[in-house]
């Protein structure tokens, strides 16, 4: 009857786990992309929006496009959605939303699995699903690299907790499998074989002793007879199993070295596949920012400010997770060190908490855990090796790392409480008033995520000499063709930080559609000194000297853009374009070929290999090329009027009329098309003569 009950209990906390997630997030699913990585990952895309191919899956396993991190799961994922939804926005979110309550309820079965403690760890999943530092993760379709990695990361915890207490060797090996496509995911999960370790301190307390052999399998004995007696009171049966072999007594008086060297080494031998698949991960990463230039960035800035910036950040992440206020996509960033009053306030209260947890670690062993879990999964993203100008924080890094808080939180509240009598209904009435203070923020923040406009606002609103919400607000309005306000943004985004070259890309672009030339090529010169590797500004100047007559000199910009982002089709149309004015036919029509390739629905390739193709008198060929062009964009007037002149010189007549009537429908002014349309009636009233 108990393990009916129990069962009941826990499936009823999954339930409300799932509910209230839902509840939350639902919103998302009339939400609209946005123009932050969203267009490099999806929208603008060539690539994924071809979905699942076999060509494609080898390009998610070789390409590190859009960031220096190498990401193939996060890759096909999007692939999958374009196959299932389409552009449908709303449901790429949705899928966002549903792996983030299948980490929430996994979440939870982990822990109540190690602890038996179903309160205490629906604390930590309830936590981690209305967080508002968690909206980022989750309501940014770009950042699926957060959800489903940690989604893999859940199925590593749980494979793992199953191998440790039935000695399940098929579950390690699943569990190092998922461990493996959790790092193909996002990177960030390299520091988690440490955390494995934490675990086994704490709940699974597998750590040596100087007990001897015997004793610890006394003690693991008694563990799991524990665990399968399912305790209400994980610490009154913590205390019983220390009582009787002394075991806090052995923690207190055991040398660290002793722990740290001795005791563990069967545990680090068994995390060996682990360290090897994050140093695998790891030197991937490395290769892939030696590549692409920004170690050097990194490089210039001194490690010792990185070090301070870094504890700087720690402690931000601690004060948005207790008082989530003033939260947003972009921060503005630091440029050289934090103020040395916040340096040293950090790294006092950082120094003083870790001293806290080590010396009451053994009585209350959840404290070192989840101390060391939050400083050790925030590690690869805090600033100590993160390349460029360091943000001051990004709320999409504590997605795994504040796990480790609200452990101490959970645990914690229990026994801050634990000699009161009004113990239960004070900590669920505050439990109670917790998730709902989280929720209404949570809902609020998720409300921002609308659309782009939305988004920089309200960041703009709680932050000061923001430069790139400036730039990326502004960018967002001119596309809704709100060009003058759009500019006076990219002006004070410059006015604040003068060497963001994309503000500069994006004012020339402004003075370009102005007829403002000259300005135009200023911009785009200065965000090419500012940053030889955006592409751009390249394709932006060849595009204006190309205009010009310029084709030589419009032909290097062009090859500088196609090298630089070589998965864009209209890169290679236009290098394409300069190449056969120059007469180099047979170049051109292999870029003509390449965006075919990256985009076989580019209408302006079709057209371009069918002019090629009707200039060397092949007709046949140029009237398939002109048809794909007329299928893929009905309203291409030059196309029409092509075909129907290519099916002329077939003797196709009356199909040859057909369409220069349907170019001069769309344009009624194209001479040319009524010419031709005048000649095809005038052949064809004289073969009925």
């Amino acid at each position: 009857m108990s393990n009916i009950i129990e069962k009941y209990k826990i499936s009823l906390i999954c339930f409300s786990l799932l509910v209230i997630t839902i509840s939350v997030y639902g919103q998302v699913r009339n939400y609209d992309f946005i123009n932050l990585d969203d267009p490099v990952y999806i929208t603008e895309n060539p690539v994924i929006q071809k979905g699942l191919t076999f060509q494609n899956l080898k390009w998610a396993f070789t390409t590190t496009h859009g960031s220096d991190y190498w990401h193939p799961l996060a890759w096909l994922s999007h692939m999958l959605d374009i196959d299932l939804f389409g552009m449908n926005a709303g449901w790429h979110h949705l899928v966002n939303v549903l792996f983030h309550i299948g980490n929430t309820v996994l979440l939870f079965l982990i822990f109540n699995n190690m602890t038996r403690a179903p309160w205490q760890s629906a604390f930590v999943a309830a936590f981690f699903a209305l967080h508002p530092l968690h909206v980022e993760s989750v309501a940014w379709v770009t950042e699926r690299k957060d959800v489903l990695s940690t989604f893999f990361l859940m199925l590593t915890l749980l494979t793992y907790v199953l191998y440790v207490e039935k000695s399940d060797i098929k579950k390690y090996y699943i569990s190092i499998f998922f461990f493996a496509l959790g790092l193909m995911t996002k990177p960030m999960l390299v520091t988690i074989p440490f955390a494995l370790l934490l675990l086994d301190y704490w709940p699974l307390e597998r750590f040596k002793t100087n007990r001897g052999a015997s004793d610890h399998k006394k003690v693991t004995d008694s563990n799991v007879n524990s665990r399968k007696q399912k305790t209400k009171n994980i610490k009154h049966e913590m205390a019983k199993t220390a009582s009787t072999y002394k075991m806090k007594r052995d923690i207190k008086s055991s040398p660290v070295g002793s722990i740290l060297f001795k005791d563990i080494r069967p545990l680090l031998r068994e995390k060996i596949p682990f360290f090897i698949l994050s140093f695998l991960s790891a030197s991937i990463t490395l290769i892939n920012v030696l590549l692409s230039g920004t170690s050097a960035s990194m490089q210039s800035i001194p490690i010792e400010i990185r070090a301070a910036n870094a504890m700087v950040s720690y402690v931000r992440y601690l004060i948005k997770t207790i008082w989530p206020n003033d939260l947003t996509v972009l921060y503005p960033a630091i440029q050289g060190m934090a103020p040395l009053w916040q340096v040293f306030g950090a790294a006092l209260l950082l120094v003083s908490l870790t001293f806290i947890v080590i010396r009451y670690r053994g009585e209350f062993p959840y404290l070192a855990i989840g101390w060391f879990w939050y400083l050790g999964t925030l590690f690869p993203v805090i600033g100590f090796i993160r390349a460029g100008a360091q943000e001051i924080t990004a709320d999409r890094f504590t997605y795994v790392p504040l796990i480790g808080i609200s452990i101490i939180f959970a645990w914690g509240s229990f026994d801050l409480l634990r000699k009161w009598r009004y113990r239960n209904i004070v900590l669920t009435a505050s439990a109670v008033i917790i998730f709902i203070l989280l929720s209404a923020t949570t809902w609020q923040q998720i409300g921002y995520w609308k659309n782009s406009i939305l988004l920089y606002e309200h960041a703009l609103s709680v932050t000061k000499d923001n430069y790139r919400a400036h730039n990326n607000l502004g960018a967002a309005l001119r596309s809704q063709g709100k060009t003058e306000i759009a500019r006076t943004h990219f002006e004070e985004a410059l006015r604040i930080y003068p060497y963001d070259a994309n503000a500069h890309n994006n004012l020339g672009n402004v003075y370009l559609f102005e007829g403002k030339i000259e300005n135009a090529l200023a911009h785009y010169q200065v965000a090419i000194r500012f940053d030889p590797s955006y592409a751009e500004p390249f394709f932006n100047l060849g595009t204006i000297l190309a205009d010009q007559g310029k084709s030589v000199e419009a032909t290097s910009y062009f090859r500088k853009a196609v090298r630089l982002k070589p998965y864009y089709a209209k890169y290679y149309i236009r290098l394409g374009d300069v190449l056969a004015e120059q007469g180099k036919i047979d170049e051109a029509m292999t870029m003509y070929n390449q965006a075919l390739q990256l985009n076989p629905d580019s209408a302006e390739a079709c057209y371009n290999i069918g002019t090629i193709m009707a200039s060397k008198g092949k007709m046949n060929e140029a009237a398939f090329h002109f048809r794909e062009a007329v299928r893929i964009r009905p309203d291409y007037a030059k196309a029409h009027n092509n075909l129907g002149s290519a099916l002329l010189l077939q003797g196709k007549k009356d199909e040859a009329i057909r369409h220069f009537q349907e170019a001069l429908r769309l344009q009624p002014d194209y001479a040319v098309a009524r010419a031709n349309l005048r000649d095809a009636l005038s052949h064809r009233k004289k073969g009925r003569d």
